[in-house]
């Protein structure tokens, strides 16, 4: 059963009474707080990607303020994506990954560039750490993100849209990536909306970001690195 977002739950239900003043002010104050949470969080990641120094300590402050803005919402579970809702319904793009990468993997074998990660000395543990890395990639993209956004847009497409172009704008200057995210943003987006739930989205994320890291030369992805770790990559190996 696909899930309907609150804008389509409350269109549905007829024609609403004009909201008294001190409801348009507390919509007016949630939505300024959506774009303070929305701008203030990207600006740290991006500072994150593109500072020479304390790179770290920046991605902190982000993982905290979403930390501290997702507890301090009202939001249910369900509508994170973090719930059992819509987690059977969506697990077809899991397996749909599942098969697009084994495409990938196999165009990179005929092509003669597959290759393992060589340069990690635990490749199976470091691979590990980036399916719960994608996943948490999905829970920023989709439950801080694209919720904040689909309220600040009233639109869920427009939502889907947006929350897109910010996945793709922290993979500059990656070429490869961008591209990459570009067509997965949208359509992760657009899944969340209709089923809400990141699992198969984190797991879907995991397994085609492996497959392109493993199918693609390091000369063109630079080991998936971003920002100015893209940029230093050759003169760092």
């Amino acid at each position: 059963m696909k899930c309907r977002s609150t804008g389509e739950l409350e269109a549905s239900a007829g024609p609403a009474r004009a909201p008294r003043e001190g409801e348009v002010a507390k919509h007016g104050a949630l939505r300024l707080k959506d774009l303070i949470n929305v701008a203030g969080v990207f600006v740290l990641i991006l500072v994150s990607l593109w500072t020479p120094r304390y790179a770290a300590i920046f991605m902190v402050a982000a993982a905290l303020w979403i930390f501290v803005a997702t507890l301090a919402s009202p939001i249910s579970a369900s509508e994170l994506g973090v719930g059992r809702m819509g987690l059977r319904n969506s697990a077809w793009i899991a397996a749909s990954s599942a098969l697009l990468a084994a495409v990938i993997l196999s165009v990179g074998a005929l092509m003669g560039t597959l290759h393992t990660f060589p340069w990690l000395p635990k490749p199976l543990f470091h691979s590990g750490v980036y399916a719960v890395w994608a996943l948490v990639q999905q829970f920023i993209s989709q439950s801080f993100f694209f919720i904040r956004f689909e309220r600040l847009l009233g639109s869920g497409p427009k939502a889907v849209l947006a929350t897109a172009l910010l996945f793709g704008a922290v993979h500059t200057p990656n070429w490869v990536l961008l591209v990459c995210t570009a067509v997965m943003g949208l359509i992760f987006a657009e899944i969340f909306r209709r089923y809400r739930n990141i699992y198969c989205l984190g797991l879907a994320h995991a397994m085609l970001g492996l497959a392109v890291a493993m199918a693609l030369p390091n000369a063109l992805h630079h080991q998936m690195n971003v920002g100015l770790a893209y940029l230093h990559y050759p003169a760092a190996q």
